[in-house]
């Protein structure tokens, strides 16, 4: 790990198979609503029907006015309380690997071979959770300074809780 990263951590089955369809199906409630493309059948690197669906959520309220980290505009973001399911596993989990509950989340479709971790925004923080639902998922790290690297497998389900500088890539 890169000079300041003080772990990285993969917890297995961390969202039962049942809580997984749940979130997903609520997820594409707000994703439809947002106009994201959202689709029955999960797309795939062959056929590219979707390389990348991104949605950034914010709050417990349905929507939350947030400015851009650099001040310049206002979004409307949705909270999370579109996914009840979601929010209930969060608040189970989060305050023991966190010491508090997030009040943001990005959810993120990524159809390519491998998804390389980039620059968090310092509002992150120091440590951040990283569930992986519907699919494996390998996320590569780098340090660009050092020229280090290695990658992560997260499991379908899992949940990846990474502490100290979270913000390379």
């Amino acid at each position: 790990m890169p000079v300041g990263v003080g772990c990285v951590e993969v917890y297995r089955n961390a969202v039962s198979s049942r809580d997984e369809d749940v979130i997903w199906d609520e997820l594409n409630l707000v994703l439809e609503r947002e106009g994201q493309k959202v689709l029955s059948e999960r797309s795939t690197p062959q056929n590219k029907t979707v390389n990348h669906t991104y949605l950034e959520m914010h709050g417990d309220q349905n929507f939350t006015e947030v400015k851009s980290w650099q001040g310049k505009e206002i979004r409307r973001l949705p909270g999370l309380v579109w996914s009840p399911t979601f929010m209930t596993w969060l608040r189970d989990v989060a305050p023991s690997l966190l010491g508090f509950m997030p009040d943001t989340a990005r959810v993120a479709e990524h159809n390519l071979p491998d998804y390389e971790m980039y620059i968090e925004h310092p509002t992150v923080g120091c440590c951040f959770l990283y569930v992986s639902l519907l699919s494996d998922a390998v996320l590569l790290f780098d340090d660009e300074a050092t020229g280090r690297g290695g990658q992560v497998f997260l499991p379908q389900r899992s949940l990846m809780r990474c502490l100290g500088e979270a913000r390379w890539g």
